[in-house]
């Protein structure tokens, strides 16, 4: 059974609603003329939605490959796959498209990031024209999932309108449990993944499910604002302030490499080395872009507080290496 999340009661978050003054100009980047040849797998099924899977990738084809493989062991094969690839040098696409002949590729040169890529996701899908039944699926590239992935979310979000459906992170193999959503408490910002539906107020985008019509009528991302961390809470608060159902779906899980993600551990022991690593937009806990979260998505009555922690543990963190730092340094 689909578990329907808390709809934002009064108190919660304000709508930001942010402005799309850093935006990328609104143009739907064109896919590679080459691999515009129709669905990825399998016939069209009358009445059945195709699941458009948008999938930015950076230089790490045997991660991709390893999705590809994924989604063509999918028992649900109306689906197209949109590559966004972000300036890979060791050949991703081309080995995709040897897997996945009907894929689209998006070209970047590096610097889209996560919230450029899926922007430019979004500027390509709400030019297509695609029917409003149809599902958009933002996955990571570092995530596998069972042969029933694809068929259980359609079967889960038919007839559902005005949501989204984040597929639940199983980590049981790890040690961990069942993640079915993100709690964020404002107070002090403290943000958790939970296994508990009712505390959940935030997702992840590492498989997230919705309706076209739901997907281009939010909006797109703030690639200049939040390039890449913190892009996803903000995208899907915005959806929960506005009113969107948070689901989720026991039937609908995949898992997730964590040895593959960015940086959250700093290593440069030089001045100079560690500002660079510090305000990097690998760096999960960057100032700069955890002040631009805050302002977009955090009710104003935190907003003073959370700018001041935010800041706080960085020129604590300055201090200490002032003191440790070599001349020269």
């Amino acid at each position: 059974m689909t578990d329907t999340l808390p709809t934002p009661q009064a108190g919660d978050a304000a709508a930001s609603n942010a402005s799309a003054r850093d935006r990328a100009a609104p143009q739907a980047p064109a896919a590679d003329a080459a691999s515009s040849q129709g669905l990825a797998a399998g016939p069209v099924a009358s009445g059945q939605p195709t699941v458009h899977v948008v999938l930015p990738v950076h230089g790490r084809k045997a991660v991709t490959l390893q999705f590809v493989r994924c989604l063509l062991a999918q028992t649900y094969t109306q689906y197209r796959l949109l590559l966004v690839d972000d300036g890979s040098t060791d050949g991703t696409a081309g080995a995709v498209r040897a897997l996945l002949p009907g894929c689209e590729v998006l070209t970047g040169d590096g610097q889209w990031w996560w919230a450029g890529s899926l922007h430019q996701a979004y500027l390509h899908l709400a030019a297509q024209d695609a029917p409003a039944d149809d599902l958009v699926l933002i996955c990571n590239d570092d995530t596998c999932f069972e042969a029933d992935f694809l068929a259980n979310a359609v079967a889960a979000l038919r007839g559902k309108q005005n949501c989204m459906m984040l597929a639940q992170l199983d980590e049981r193999a790890q040690g961990g449990g069942i993640e079915v959503g993100v709690h964020i408490a404002w107070r002090g910002m403290r943000i958790e993944g939970v296994s508990d539906p009712a505390r959940v107020n935030c997702f992840a985008t590492r498989g997230l499910f919705q309706r076209v019509d739901d997907f281009i009528s939010l909006g797109g991302f703030h690639p200049r604002m939040l390039p890449h961390y913190f892009s996803d809470y903000e995208y899907t608060i915005r959806a929960y302030q506005r009113g969107r159902k948070l689901l989720t779906d026991p039937s609908v899980r995949l898992t997730f490499n964590s040895e593959t993600t960015g940086t959250r551990v700093l290593k440069e022991t030089t001045l100079r080395g560690h500002l660079k690593e510090v305000f990097s937009k690998r760096y999960v806990g960057n100032p700069w872009y955890k002040s631009m979260f805050i302002l977009l998505a955090c009710p104003p009555l935190h907003v003073p507080g959370n700018l001041y922690l935010a800041w706080k543990y960085f020129f604590i963190d300055m201090g200490r290496m002032l003191r440790q730092a070599p001349a020269g340094s």
